[in-house]
C-alpha cells in the first residue's frame, strides 16, 4: 500500500511539474504587445525602423545632410539620445539580435519645461530577454546599482550610463521596453499600455499605417494635431500665434525613409478626414497634375510649395467653405476687401480668374536673412495675354 501511495505521489508530483513548467514555457513564448502600443497619444513624430542598427549607421555616420542638421537644437538632442542607445546596445553581444524582425520606434514629445523629450521602444521577441537587456544597461552604467521603484503594476528602473550626467530610465512591461532620459515619459508609457488603447486606435493613423512600405529603411509619422506644440519650442512668442493652422491641416502622415550620402528621401500618404473639416479635405475633389512649373521657375529655387488642382475655381469656392467651418472668412474677406480698395480691383475676379491648374510659391536663394525680396508667386494660366495686361496694370497701379 505505501508503495502505491508513493508511486501516485510521484506521479501527481509529474504532472504538477510538468503543468507549471508548460505553463512557463507559454508565458515566455507569448506574442507580446507591438512597441507601438507603448507610445503615448502625445506624440508629434515617432520613427520606425526595422533595420535600426543599418540605418542609424547610415544617416549619423555618411549622410551629409544630418551633419548639416546637428547644429540645430532638435537634431543635436536627437542625434545625442541615438548614440548613447546606440552604444548601449553595441556593448552587449546579441542586444541588437534580438531586435531582428522587430520594429524599433523613436518618438517626440513635448515635456513640462516647452522642450521635448524622446521615447525609444521595442517589442521583446518574447519574455525571456528580460535579463538580456537588465545585463545591457548594468554594463553600460559600469556595473553600479540600478534603482528600482514600482508603478502602476510595473517596474521602472533607472541608472546613469558612464560618461553622462542624466539618468536613464526604463521599463519593460508587457513585453514592451520602453525607454527615456525622462521619468515621467516612462510613466506615461505604462499608463499608455494599461489604458488598452493604443494610439494605433485613431482612425486617421490606421489608416496611413496600411501605406507604410515594410522594405523602407524607415517610416515617419507625424501627428498634425500636436504639430503647433512641438513648433512653439523653436518659435519667439509673435511667431507661435500663426502656427495653429497645422493643428486643422490634416490627421497624420506617413512617409518612407530612404537614405542616400547625399540626400534624405521620403515619399508617403497624408490623411484627412471630412468630418473634421482639415485642410487637405479641400483637395479631395480635385485631380493629381502634371508638375509643369519647375521648366520656369529660377535655377538657383531654394523652397517651392507647389499646388496642382483639375479645377482652380471649384479649389477656391471650397477653400472659402473651409475658411468657414473654421471661422476665419470674415478675416479672408476683409483682407481681400483692404487690397480691392487699395489697388482699385477686384483681386478676386480680376486675378485669380486667371489661375489655371498649376501655382505655387518659390522661394529663391537669398542673400541675406530677409526673404520677402526673394520670394514669388507662380502660376499657370491658359489666358496669357490677358494674364499679362492685368499684371502690368496692377503693377502700373501700385
Amino acid at each position: 500500500m505505501f508503495r502505491k501511495i508513493l508511486f501516485f505521489l510521484l506521479i501527481a508530483g509529474a504532472v504538477v511539474l510538468i503543468y507549471f513548467s508548460y505553463n512557463k514555457y507559454e508565458e515566455v513564448k507569448a506574442p507580446v504587445s507591438e512597441g507601438f502600443h507603448a507610445i503615448p497619444g502625445n506624440a508629434c513624430f515617432i520613427l520606425e525602423s526595422r533595420q535600426a542598427k543599418n540605418v542609424w549607421k547610415k544617416l549619423s555616420e555618411t549622410n551629409i545632410m544630418w551633419a548639416d542638421l546637428l547644429g540645430t537644437e532638435f537634431f543635436g538632442k536627437l542625434n545625442l539620445f541615438g548614440n548613447r542607445i546606440d552604444s548601449v546596445l553595441s556593448s552587449e553581444s546579441g542586444a541588437y539580435e534580438m531586435m531582428n524582425n522587430h520594429s524599433v520606434f523613436i518618438s517626440v514629445h513635448k515635456n513640462t519645461s516647452g522642450s521635448f523629450d524622446f521615447l525609444y521602444t521595442f517589442s521583446l521577441p518574447d519574455l525571456s530577454k528580460e535579463d538580456v537587456v537588465d545585463a545591457v544597461i548594468l554594463k553600460a552604467c559600469g556595473n553600479s546599482e540600478v534603482a528600482k521603484r514600482e508603478y502602476d503594476d510595473a517596474e521602472i528602473k533607472n541608472a546613469k550610463f558612464i560618461q553622462t550626467e542624466n539618468l536613464f530610465y526604463y521599463t519593460i512591461h508587457k513585453g514592451i521596453f520602453s525607454g527615456s532620459f525622462s521619468g515621467i515619459l516612462i510613466e506615461d508609457a505604462i499608463r499608455q499600455l494599461n489604458s488598452g488603447v493604443p494610439v494605433t486606435n485613431d482612425k486617421s493613423l490606421s489608416k496611413v499605417l496600411g501605406t507604410a512600405g515594410e522594405k523602407s529603411e524607415a517610416n515617419l509619422y507625424i501627428n498634425y494635431k500636436n504639430m503647433p506644440e512641438y513648433l512653439q519650442t523653436f518659435l519667439n512668442p509673435a511667431a507661435k500665434k500663426n502656427i495653429s493652422f497645422f493643428s486643422d491641416f490634416a490627421g497624420w502622415s506617413e512617409l518612407d525613409i530612404s537614405l542616400k550620402p547625399n540626400a534624405l528621401l521620403m515619399n508617403g500618404y497624408t490623411f484627412a478626414s471630412d468630418s473634421l473639416h482639415q485642410y487637405l479635405g479641400i483637395f479631395g475633389k480635385q485631380k493629381p497634375q502634371q508638375i509643369e512649373i519647375t521648366d520656369v521657375i529660377p535655377a538657383n529655387t531654394s523652397t517651392m510649395l507647389f499646388f496642382g488642382v483639375s479645377s482652380f475655381k471649384s479649389f477656391h469656392r471650397d477653400y472659402k467653405f473651409w475658411l468657414d467651418s473654421k471661422n476665419q472668412l470674415t478675416n479672408y474677406n476683409a483682407t481681400v476687401d483692404a487690397v480691392n480698395k487699395k489697388n482699385k480691383i477686384d483681386v478676386e475676379e480680376e486675378l485669380l480668374s486667371l489661375i489655371d491648374n498649376e501655382f505655387a510659391l518659390v522661394i529663391t536663394e537669398p542673400g541675406e536673412t530677409y526673404y520677402a525680396s526673394n520670394s514669388f508667386g507662380v502660376f499657370r494660366s491658359n489666358r496669357i495675354a490677358e494674364a499679362v495686361k492685368k499684371l502690368n496694370s496692377l503693377s502700373d497701379s501700385i
